[in-house]
């Protein structure tokens, strides 16, 4: 056994430790994360060399080494990736202090800077936009005005502004989108710090006095909060996860922030973010040029000498998209605008007056988008193979047990620990898995034709009393999962065109294979979507992780 797997005894024994080990570790402390990325950064280097100098076919000018060369492309950004961000997490800041001591000083004063409050609306609905605007007005703020910025033309709407004693603009024209509707009420107020909220965000009193303080430093152009968003999103609903993982977006706003604060790069992306008026105007207003006006703010303030402060406190919540197709079109359109920067003259590659450093955080959106070439290959190279043997790597079964398992075992674990369990294996990575025959085709419209795309609102609000199948993303996980079958019963006997039964590849692709489907079958069931109602929107979901826990609710799926 030794001799066909060799190393694998040692595998086996270093996997069993660390799982009696690490969740008894004092995972606060930096020495513990930084030795915890140092055993990523080891695994994936040690596989990515493997995979370099091992696996690829010879050099040549033919379809199987220029797809093991994609493949292998694909898989070192990733592995990348995440060894960056697991030094990355190895400290987070904590700027709760640093509020306490501005807030105390706030509240001595005996005048306030004003503060206007911006809700840019387009289409929600007034059971969304009410508790916004309650929550606004309600602010513990002595000398704050709020406006709504009413890009959708609704008369009702100020009708109820008026009724509530509060701003109301609209404007004639949607240029600029987003961007736009704020510059527009740039011009018509005063406020010396603005406040932005989305339109389904509920700001907590507190906001103010917990903010305002960091505008002290007049190099602080903003201050960035978590936008956490409190319901499930369609990933955890659908699959009842509501109380076994947190929404996609929550290992982002408690981890990646934080982490990237440290080194004075935070960005901002919305939601509940305060600013300094002076700032927009020292940029000529926030940048029209993106679909993703947010990050490219930062882009353009950091140019400017400004920096972004993130305080990672909850003072808002706000909602995730309510519906799986809502959930595909808001990321599609975070992927198309953040590639859209690349082109851009402020964006990371053009933008004058960025450090080195400033402009490598800036990349990594931009390669978190590229990144999902990885699981799209990965689900496309099975039925690859068992169509045309061509595997996506040259390696035997012995090889999968000791250089593919613990790498991926470590990686895992680590990050398990490592985002206070916020990255839970397997499921953390449906979010992109589930429209990924969509995000795709937008990635790819990013990098080939980044301009001239229309803006599509997350709609919020979204109700259904009955199962709704998403067909539009369901049938590539069909079709594919389908296709793979029948080229493993065909080329896996005799009387198929290939015949790969006895192929040294085929052990390594039977288990992509497995893997895959269980891929394949959890995305189509999230396309299946449960029925919800008025309530659910308000309902609250886990904000962390427990692996047994997701694994008891996906079993209920199923079996439900």
């Amino acid at each position: 056994m030794s001799d066909l797997f060799p190393g694998l005894l040692s595998y086996l024994l270093l996997l069993s430790s660390v799982l009696l080990v690490v969740p008894l570790l004092p995972w606060k402390m930096p020495l513990v994360r930084a030795l915890a990325a140092a055993a990523v950064i080891f695994f994936n280097g040690r596989y990515l060399s493997w995979r370099i100098f091992e696996t690829l076919p010879v050099a040549a000018l033919s379809p199987a080494f220029f797809w093991s060369a994609l493949v292998l492309a694909a898989e070192a950004l990733a592995i990348v990736q995440v060894s960056l961000h697991t030094l990355l997490f190895i400290r987070l800041s904590d700027r709760r202090e640093e509020a306490d001591a501005y807030e105390a000083a706030l509240r001595g004063l005996a005048t306030l800077p004003t503060v206007d409050v911006f809700i840019p609306t387009v289409n929600e609905g007034w059971d969304i936009l009410e508790r916004s605007i309650q929550a606004a007005i309600d602010l513990d703020w002595p000398n704050h005005s709020v406006w709504v910025l009413d890009d959708g033309g609704r008369d009702w709407l100020a009708d109820q502004c008026a009724n509530l004693e509060v701003g109301y603009i609209r404007r004639d024209s949607k240029k600029g989108y987003k961007a736009g509707n704020i510059n527009n009420a740039l011009d018509q107020t005063k406020g010396e710090l603005i406040l932005c909220l989305d339109a389904d965000f509920v700001v907590y009193p507190q906001f103010l006095y917990r903010t305002a303080g960091f505008m002290r430093d007049r190099e602080i152009a903003l201050v960035q909060t978590p936008g956490n968003l409190t319901n499930a999103d369609p990933v955890q609903y659908n699959l009842l996860g509501e109380g076994a993982w947190p929404e996609e977006q929550r290992v982002f706003t408690d981890i990646v922030q934080p982490a990237r604060d440290v080194w004075d790069n935070a960005f901002c992306y919305g939601g509940s973010f305060l600013v300094r008026r002076s700032a927009l105007q020292a940029i000529d207003g926030i940048p029209e040029e993106s679909i993703t006006e947010d990050l490219y703010s930062s882009y353009v303030l950091r140019a400017k000498g400004y920096k972004i402060r993130y305080l990672n406190e909850t003072l808002s919540e706000g909602l995730a998209a309510e519906s799986l197709a809502s959930f595909i079109k808001q990321r599609c359109r975070w992927a198309l605008g953040s590639l859209q920067c690349l082109y851009l003259p402020g964006g990371p590659l053009r933008a004058k007056g960025l450090s080195l450093l400033d402009r490598l955080f800036f990349l990594d959106p931009i390669v978190f988008y590229l990144g999902y070439f990885w699981p799209f290959l990965i689900l496309l190279a099975p039925a690859v193979y068992w169509w045309t043997g061509t595997p996506p790597f040259n390696a035997e079964v012995g090889h999968l047990l000791t250089m593919i398992v613990p790498r991926m075992a470590v990686s895992m674990i680590v990050m398990y620990y490592l985002t206070d369990r916020k990255v839970v294996p397997i499921v953390s990575e449906l979010g992109r898995i589930v429209g990924i025959f969509h995000f795709i085709p937008a990635v790819l419209r990013g990098l080939l034709d980044p301009f001239g795309h229309s803006f599509q609102v997350t709609l919020k609000g979204e109700t259904r009393d009955l199962y709704v199948v998403q067909w539009p993303a369901l049938r590539g996980f069909i079709v594919l999962a389908l296709f793979t079958i029948a080229g493993m019963l065909l080329n896996m006997t005799s009387h198929g065109p290939i015949w790969l039964l006895w192929d040294p590849n085929t052990p390594q692709v039977i288990a992509f294979s497995i893997f895959d489907f269980w891929l394949l079958f959890l995305a189509s069931l999230i396309c299946i979507e449960r029925p919800t109602h008025r309530g659910t929107r308000f309902e609250r979901a886990a904000t962390a992780g427990n692996f047994g826990r997701a694994m008891f609710a996906l079993a209920r799926r199923i079996f439900a």
